[in-house]
């Protein structure tokens, strides 16, 4: 029996390493699939003599569940898997600071816009009367669009 091990990204709860487990089940001759919430990772074995499970199957079958497979070969060395991981932390950390500080930039003016009538703070005549409050949700509309599509 020969083990592999790959690193699946993407997945943050439990419902998520069902559907890992259940995207590479069809696949014959796997056999004990393990898929670790913790460590991001799927390890399963099968018998090298009777089915050739090739890197580019398992990494299609999840990646139709929604995930991402990279394969881990035992020739690596543990450092280069770290600094790989790491610097794909890294990426996702700074994607995830510029999505905050536009939401943020979104947010101030949307709070201001929509607290503005409750504490008398100053607002445009163009959002007085009918026609105003039209323009009044609209704006508000767009700042809130704003604050979750970043």
């Amino acid at each position: 029996m020969t083990q592999k091990e790959y690193h699946i990204d993407g997945m943050n709860c439990s419902s998520c390493t069902v559907h890992v487990e259940h995207s590479v089940k069809d696949i014959p001759g796997i056999k004990n699939i393990q898929v670790n919430l913790l460590k991001n990772s799927l390890s399963f074995s099968y018998d090298e003599n009777k089915n050739d499970i090739k890197d580019e199957e398992i990494v299609q079958k999840v990646s139709s569940a929604g995930y991402k497979a990279i394969a881990e070969h035992p020739s690596e060395k543990s450092d280069k898997k770290e600094n790989t991981y790491q610097k794909e932390y890294q990426k996702e950390k700074k994607v995830r600071s510029r999505q905050l500080i536009l939401s943020i930039s979104f947010a101030i003016p949307l709070m201001y816009v929509a607290m503005s009538d409750m504490l008398k703070l100053p607002l445009f005549s163009m959002f007085k009367g009918d026609i105003g409050t039209f323009y009044f949700a609209s704006l508000q509309m767009i700042l809130a669009l704003g604050v979750v599509n970043c």
